[in-house]
């Protein structure tokens, strides 16, 4: 598999794509790519091919398109295999004043956040990706390419959640600057529920059953008003715990596999586990002092040496993952 680097201006990933295609002769569905760029800037561009197409690659040559680098990966580039977008914006003939405010802006960001709706594009050029996607969903309407099937159907998702990020923000202006019996109605919320939303000091009011994650591997779980979840939102503790440690588990890769690990091993940590681990460590007592066999391990030296054994087996698994991977993240993937 051929990992290569494409520097491309005005011209949209589709575009893009066929310009490979009809350069290198090959199927689209053979091109590998994480994700889409916009269309007027001047972007980079990952996509994957077979390594079978190297040769041809020193034929390609187009107005709008520069191989920027060439590198090899055993994988092939798939939707979502994107760790972030990075980008720069250049502001120009900014007076004083309005740098002053520019940065008051990015500090109230940095310290809050922002809602972050999905943008227009989205939606598509017309605007209409989630109509149709909602048609879709609704089986009013058929799509027989997934692809675009998936992508009309996100963009109906993206609308639902505009819609209720929008609604946040108008309950969190209400809770601010209304009294909690007047809200008690229009909000549909008990007085309580209210109460403690207009004493909570950030922008954006948490209320009670609201489904949050322990970002970005950990579980979800329902936020029930307590004081702690409260300082632990404010500390950013749930989104911010994992990555203080590294930001990933040596030998695992990021993602919902992360997840599914870190998963499995709360579930491990239950009656059974308990149950399983006091076996372990009494069996050898039991065989000992029962049926008078000599055993020169207790239980507690057992499970040291298989706990050595089986961290020596992930710290090996996890350099092979790590050099496997070297070349990924060596062209910023």
């Amino acid at each position: 598999m051929h990992l290569i680097g494409f520097k491309k201006d005005i011209l949209f990933l589709p575009e893009e794509l066929k310009e490979v295609h009809n350069i290198l002769k090959i199927k689209n569905k053979d091109i590998g790519y994480a994700g889409l760029k916009d269309k007027h800037a001047m972007t980079k561009q990952y996509i994957s091919l077979h390594k079978k197409h190297e040769e041809d690659l020193e034929n390609f040559n187009h107005e709008n398109v520069k191989i920027l680098s060439k590198t090899y990966h055993n994988n092939k580039i798939r939707i979502g295999h994107l760790r972030a977008n990075r980008f720069f914006i250049k502001l120009k003939k900014v007076n004083p004043t309005s740098a002053q405010k520019i940065d008051e802006a990015l500090k109230n960001l940095a310290n809050d956040g922002m809602p972050n709706f999905f943008g227009y594009q989205r939606f598509g050029r017309d605007g209409d990706n989630h109509i149709v996607g909602e048609q879709i969903a609704k089986g009013e309407k058929k799509e027989r390419n997934p692809k675009i099937k998936k992508l009309l159907i996100n963009a109906y998702q993206s609308h639902l959640f505009n819609l209720w990020l929008s609604r946040r923000l108008e309950i969190n202006k209400l809770v601010t600057n209304f009294e909690a019996t007047q809200l008690e109605d229009l909000l549909n919320l008990p007085n309580h529920e209210i109460s403690k939303m207009k004493a909570q000091k950030q922008p954006f009011k948490l209320i009670s059953g609201d489904i949050m994650e322990h970002y970005p591997y950990g579980r979800l779980f329902d936020f029930e008003g307590e004081q702690k979840d409260f300082d632990r939102f404010n500390a950013k503790d749930i989104s911010d715990n994992l990555k203080r440690q590294g930001g990933f588990i040596p030998g695992v890769r990021a993602g919902n596999s992360t997840k599914e690990f870190l998963n499995d091993i709360a579930g491990k940590l239950t009656l059974t586990g308990s149950i399983y681990l006091g076996l372990v460590a009494t069996l050898p007592w039991i065989i000992v002092k029962g049926m008078g066999v000599p055993f020169f391990f207790g239980g507690t030296a057992v499970l040291i040496v298989v706990q050595v054994a089986l961290d020596t087996m992930r710290k090996i698994e996890a350099q092979v993952y790590m050099s496997k991977y070297e070349t990924l993240s060596a062209v910023g993937l």
